[in-house]
């Protein structure tokens, strides 16, 4: 099942058991890249947790349409610990990524990149080892969480 637009953003996902917990597939997609290994199962109630707490994250108080490498750059290098709060752990299905996000006035960022030496292949691993950006509104990005919670739900 995919929830969102692949061209743009969106999730992948598959229930595979039930037992204490929903157990499942989840990937990613911003832009047509598949982010996350989705053969592994994990544990969807804790991926939505964490999509959860993007709802939360305090504004950067940045401007970036005249300096958008900069900020990239900055939350990246991530020198003084500043943006500790902006790494993104989804599940272990997602750890041959990096992945931060952020919120830019009414918008969050996800900075993502594929890991020099990843465990797992992927398509276009050259590509997917560049810094990439993605922006999504925030009011698109709730709806987004609301839907995907209500489809989790639907299988509890």
């Amino acid at each position: 099942m995919v929830i969102g637009n692949p061209n743009s953003f969106a999730i992948k996902s598959e229930v595979t058991k039930n037992t204490n917990f929903t157990f499942g597939k989840v990937e990613l997609i911003l832009d047509n890249f598949k982010i996350g290994y989705y053969d592994e199962e994990v544990i969807i109630g804790s991926f939505i947790h964490q999509l959860n707490k993007l709802k939360f994250l305090p504004v950067l108080q940045l401007k970036f349409e005249n300096d958008l490498e900069g900020l990239i750059n900055k939350v990246y290098q991530n020198e003084d610990g500043e943006y500790d709060y902006t790494m993104l752990s989804l599940t272990e299905s997602f750890d041959d990524f990096l992945i931060r996000a952020f919120r830019v006035e009414d918008e969050i960022c996800i900075i993502w990149q594929l890991y020099e030496d990843p465990f797992h292949n992927y398509p276009n691993q050259g590509e997917m080892s560049k810094l990439h950006l993605k922006k999504v509104k925030l009011d698109e990005f709730l709806n987004f969480i609301d839907e995907f919670s209500d489809w989790y739900e639907s299988h509890n």
